[in-house]
């Protein structure tokens, strides 16, 4: 968001701490929200009731609200819990915390947010050293969820194939390591679909499971409250509505103060068109 400012600093910074270019002006941007509208993190900061890693996910999961607009009362709110929260928890469970926290103060302002970077998705592939590539997919939380599962139901459907066949004399142990069956199992999906004839391909409902929680009036359209994806944190309530339509519904019944379960559905539904 400040591109062309920082230039001289950020070559200043970059050249001091070694440095990339990108990530002195990270810190840039970081130490620029903290001191312009974080003074609650600053001072917790400055007296060690959180770290720098706690301090740098605050600034950087409020930093797109605070350029929407972002409200003083709500940013103090969030900032505060935040602060209150590091305490006992990881900067990661921090920063889907504060995730959480926008998502409920500002909900239009997090739609808004999460729209903008859906259209950011891509998919790239840079050539590397000794024959090997980097392959990056930028997608949003729910769909990278879907194909990582993907990569690892078909790890499982592998390992049982040749734990089928175990017995065979000529059956050797598998050395790969977790990473290299991941690598190896997404090149073998996408081989398989170029296989595959293009008139055989059909749209049909996600296959993957993927575990979303959503209240019920936000489900119904009467509120907006962010929904949970499982292993991620606070999606918009109207990507939650959209996956809730594509998937079967488990009812769930939780103390709206603790969130403890109260109680468990047994049975499933799912929606028909």
């Amino acid at each position: 968001p400040f591109g062309g400012v920082d230039e001289a600093e950020r070559e200043d910074v970059s050249t001091a701490l070694r440095l990339s270019a990108g990530t002195a002006q990270m810190r840039i941007d970081v130490a620029r929200t903290l001191v312009n509208h974080l003074p609650q993190t600053c001072s917790a900061l400055a007296t060690g009731e959180i770290s720098p890693a706690h301090a740098t996910v605050i600034a950087k999961e409020t930093a797109s609200a605070i350029r929407d607009g972002l409200s003083e009362f709500a940013l103090f709110s969030i900032e505060e819990r935040a602060i209150s929260y590091a305490e006992f928890h990881t900067p990661s469970q921090v920063a889907q915390q504060v995730r959480t926290a926008i998502a409920k103060f500002a909900p239009d302002t997090f739609e808004e947010v999460v729209e903008r970077a859906r259209d950011s998705r891509r998919v790239s592939c840079y050539n590397d050293i000794d024959g090997m590539s980097t392959v990056v997919a930028i997608l949003p939380a729910e769909d990278a969820q879907t194909v990582m599962k993907a990569i690892e139901a078909f790890i499982v459907r592998s390992d049982r194939a040749d734990s089928s066949s175990a017995n065979a004399p000529t059956t050797a142990k598998d050395s790969r390591s977790a990473d290299m069956k991941r690598a190896d199992a997404l090149t073998a999906i996408a081989g398989f679909a170029l296989a595959s004839k293009l008139e055989d391909v059909a749209l049909h409902r996600r296959p993957i499971t993927i575990n979303v929680t959503i209240d019920l009036p936000t489900l119904l359209g009467l509120s907006e409250n962010p929904g949970q994806l499982a292993g991620y944190g606070a999606i918009p309530a109207s990507v939650a509505r959209a996956l809730a339509s594509d998937g079967k519904w488990r009812r769930f019944i939780t103390d709206p103060q603790t969130g403890v379960l109260l109680d468990y559905g047994r049975q499933t539904y799912e929606p028909p068109q």
